[in-house]
């Protein structure tokens, strides 16, 4: 190669000189008398030497600084620029093509983490990477939004709960667990997936989560409305032929003169079957009502409208119970789109509730209040101020057949909540003894078109 050649031959023209300068101050050490010749061969000896090192040693040093720089991730320096006619041209050439190559592939590398950045912050699933100290690295926006803010550890995360540091630190791999915890004041479950990976010999954890409470809650719905539309079509068939024939038996009886009166016994035995039969039948018709409840017709509802218009329609009833209902309205302009009548429908049910849980208390009151929570969603809170919900019950309540109080068919709540999710909300209960707070939470709308 040229670099070779001309390389070979610089040195070789150094040594040469080198070795006729070491001759002459050798002869003129022996044989010239003249002190002069012997001093000036001696330096220019010293020069062409020196001269000779730093030409050989000029490439290592160059290779060095070279080195040093993409070690130490700089890759805009190059050699320095020598004349196009030193040997070491083509050398100077190959370290800027080299730093060339390192520039485009660090870009390429920042790109591509820019790429998997902007694709991880944008998916659904809330994910987080931490370390095996439990230093977290990375979390996206959804984490962020769902877990709140992150302080660096995983320990952070104890506000939220206190076992949940433990629990993420000791997922294994591909692990699913499952954890129920409050999310910005309301219950939450967390299903939390993990994978364990090794990068550059230290350990890390990504951990997926995501809250499927709103899952779990729909498929429940889902799987109840299921078995009750079994349960009541079975039943009303057995139940139709049974009044039909009652009511028949009845109806001959009657025909006969004195056969109501001679057989007395069994014409009560057949009217108590129609009465209980009936009774049974029209109780079934509240269950279909929750395993068929009616699509909604959604429209712009202005919050406010709402809430006034409920408590002018049940404050008469409440206060000759003595039950003071009073309206709270925080942001006056809010509005959700929804069904208004849907909505109404549920808040008289559980102003209803609330007004069973009251009777018999002195200075009973109810608070309708809407607002907004941690997601900026619309919140309307009925609140009583009754005996409250033990913990244990708080989401029995909702179940289909489930009741506390005598007499009641345990629909209610369970079809309040289905009317809810149908206009895209949730419906949950908490309190404390002494309170009860049922909150529903629908998504903002816009222009109201709310019925008056």
């Amino acid at each position: 190669m040229a670099f070779t050649s001309s390389f070979r031959t610089n040195v070789v023209f150094r040594v040469l000189l080198l070795a006729a300068l070491l001759a002459l101050l050798l002869w003129s050490l022996l044989r010239e008398p003249w002190d002069a010749t012997p001093v000036v061969a001696g330096v220019l000896l010293a020069l062409v030497l020196a001269e000779l090192i730093r030409y050989v040693e000029r490439g290592t040093r160059d290779l060095s600084q070279l080195l040093r720089a993409v070690a130490g991730g700089d890759f805009t320096t190059a050699l320095p620029r020598r004349s196009r006619s030193a040997p070491f041209a083509e050398y100077e050439q190959a370290s800027r093509t080299l730093i060339d190559a390192y520039q485009r592939l660090d870009l390429r590398r920042a790109a591509s983490d820019e790429l998997l950045r902007l694709v991880v912050e944008h998916i659904g699933a809330a994910v987080l990477c931490f370390a095996a100290d439990g230093r977290i690295v990375f979390a996206n926006s959804a984490a962020r939004h769902l877990l709140g803010a992150l302080s660096g550890s995983v320990d952070s995360l104890s506000v939220l709960d206190p076992r949940l540091p433990g629990r993420m630190l000791a997922l294994r791999d591909d692990e699913r667990a499952q954890l129920d915890l409050p999310l910005r004041g309301e219950a939450a479950t967390l299903l939390l997936h993990a994978r364990r990976f090794t990068l550059l010999d230290e350990p890390y954890t990504v951990v997926a989560c995501h809250d499927i409470r709103e899952e779990m809650e729909g498929r429940d719905v889902e799987a109840w409305q299921s078995l009750t539309r079994v349960l009541t079509h079975e039943m009303m068939n057995s139940l139709t032929p049974i009044m039909t024939l009652s009511r028949f038996l009845h109806d001959s009886l009657g025909a006969r003169p004195g056969a109501l009166d001679a057989d007395t016994d069994i014409a009560d035995s057949i009217e108590v079957i129609h009465e209980r039969s009936s009774g049974l039948a029209s109780f079934i018709q509240a269950y279909r009502q929750f395993a068929n409840p009616p699509s909604p017709a959604p429209s712009v509802v202005v919050v406010r409208d709402l809430l006034e218009r409920v408590a002018r329609l049940k404050r008469p009833e409440l206060e000759q119970q003595g039950i003071r209902i009073e309206v709270v309205v925080e942001r006056a302009h809010d509005t959700v789109r929804a069904d208004f009548h849907q909505l109404e429908q549920v808040l008289i049910n559980l102003i209803r509730n609330a007004q069973d849980a009251l009777a018999g208390k002195s200075d009973a009151h109810i608070e309708l209040r809407s607002s907004r929570d941690a997601r900026d969603r619309v919140m309307i809170q009925v609140t009583d101020n009754g005996p409250g919900i033990a913990p244990e019950l708080r989401e029995k309540i909702f179940v289909p057949f489930f009741t506390t109080r005598a007499g009641g068919t345990g629909i209610g709540l369970a079809l309040s909540r289905q009317l809810v999710r149908l206009n895209q909300g949730s419906l949950t209960a908490d309190g404390t003894p002494g309170a009860c707070r049922v909150t529903m939470r629908l998504p903002p709308g816009g222009t109201s078109t709310s019925p008056r």
